[in-house]
């Protein structure tokens, strides 16, 4: 079975001879490659909707391997304590997979590791594992049909943290040397320069654009001064921390008032 890039990404992140909880398994894709390629011993397969366990279904007979166990479950609802060394949760959005990891508390007691790939809301899920004592061992960013992905791995060991701005939006990624994990690093940083702008320009100067400038300074140093990133050229923006920002030229911000 051949997997996309972000899913292939997934699977090379799982312990050899794991079992396997995969969390909205769809296709059972994942599943298969797992078995497959002798990675995992077994594998549950687990899918909220009757629909896409009926695929899934279809398609491990199809593969006419067996060590696959397909289950009816909402999240983590139906899978038991200390029953998989390994909960993957791949192309869901962050906060739908935080919803589901707050489900488990027992992902804390039994240190299960977690191979999370969010669509979305990526900041989020790293916020919440690290609020929640679970350490990301690794974070590596794979380019998928023209979109930038990130595959975390991560496990309980209580340490408790708060990441800071920057952090939230790029995790771990700088220790990935990867091309694609330089061009996550980049557009997020383009995308919160952008957020950036915009709150300046109609003078919301609130807490939200705080943190946001917060971040693209922190991130901009981490690169170096003026980071050669594709993702566009910059704030026209400057950053004042007594008096708030002041616009480039042809903006319409007034620095007047609120």
């Amino acid at each position: 079975m051949k997997l996309r890039a972000r899913l292939a990404m997934v699977a090379g992140s799982v312990p050899k001879n794991a079992v396997v909880a995969d969390i909205g398994t769809d296709h059972a894709f994942l599943p298969i490659a797992l078995i497959e390629n002798k990675i995992a011993k077994k594998v549950i397969a687990c899918d909220i909707g009757e629909g896409p366990l009926s695929v899934a279904r279809a398609n491990v007979q199809k593969s006419g391997l067996s060590g696959i166990e397909l289950r009816l479950s909402d999240g983590l609802r139906e899978i038991s304590p200390n029953e998989a060394d390994v909960v993957t949760i791949a192309g869901m959005g962050g906060d739908l997979i935080v919803r589901i990891l707050e489900s488990a508390p027992w992902l804390k007691t039994y240190q299960t590791r977690l191979i999370l790939q969010p669509m979305s809301s990526a900041d989020s899920l790293r916020s919440f594992l690290a609020k929640n004592g679970f350490s990301v061992l690794s974070e590596q960013a794979v380019r998928d049909t023209g979109r930038l992905y990130t595959v975390i791995t991560a496990q309980f060991d209580g340490r408790v943290s708060e990441l800071s701005p920057g952090r939230q939006y790029i995790g771990a990624l700088d220790e990935d040397n990867s091309p694609a994990a330089r061009d996550y690093i980049c557009w997020q940083l383009d995308v919160l320069r952008e957020k950036a702008d915009s709150l300046c320009r109609v003078q919301r100067m609130n807490e939200e654009y705080i943190k946001t400038k917060a971040a693209v300074l922190e991130i901009e140093k981490l690169l170096g001064e003026g980071p050669d990133c594709e993702f566009g050229e910059g704030s026209d923006c400057k950053f004042d921390e007594d008096s708030g920002c002041e616009c480039g030229e042809g903006s319409s911000y007034d620095r007047g008032g609120n």
